[in-house]
C-alpha cells in the first residue's frame, strides 16, 4: 500500500490459512492499519464483539463456519453502516457466489490473488 493510503483503519482478517494471515496482516500494519486476526468464524465473532473493527475480511471457505455464515451472524448483530464486510476468495467469484455474498450481507468481494489493489482502493475511499 502506498503512503497515501489515508487514515489507518481497524481491520479484522479471518482465514484458516496462517501464512496468508501473517503476510496480509504484515502488509496492512506496514501501511498504518491496526490489524487483528482470527483463524475461524467463532474466534472472529468474539473479536468483533470486543474490538469493533471497521473492516472484516472473511475467507469464503473455512472449517466449521464459513465466511458466509459469519457474515450473516455479523449482520444480525451490527447494522450495515457499522462495519464493512469483505469476502475474500481464492476461487473465481462467479455470479452465484456474488449473489450469495450479497444475501449474506457482504459489502465488497475480493480475489485473494489479484484483489489486493481493489482492497487498497476501498480503504482509501472509506
Amino acid at each position: 500500500m502506498s503512503a497515501a493510503a489515508a487514515v489507518g483503519r481497524r481491520i479484522l482478517l479471518v482465514d484458516d490459512n496462517e501464512a496468508l494471515l501473517a503476510s496480509l496482516s504484515a502488509v496492512l500494519r506496514e501501511a498504518g492499519h491496526e490489524v487483528k486476526t482470527a483463524a475461524d468464524g467463532s474466534e472472529a465473532l468474539a473479536l468483533v464483539q470486543s474490538w469493533k473493527p471497521e473492516f472484516v475480511l472473511l475467507d469464503a471457505q473455512m472449517p466449521r463456519m464459513n465466511g458466509f455464515e459469519v457474515a450473516r451472524q455479523l449482520r444480525t448483530l451490527f447494522p450495515q453502516g457499522f462495519m464493512k464486510l469483505v469476502l475474500m476468495s481464492g476461487s473465481p467469484l462467479d455470479e452465484a457466489t456474488l449473489r450469495g455474498a450479497e444475501r449474506a450481507g457482504f459489502d465488497h468481494y475480493i480475489d485473494k490473488i489479484h484483489g489486493f489493489a481493489a482492497f487498497e482502493k476501498l480503504l482509501r475511499a472509506a
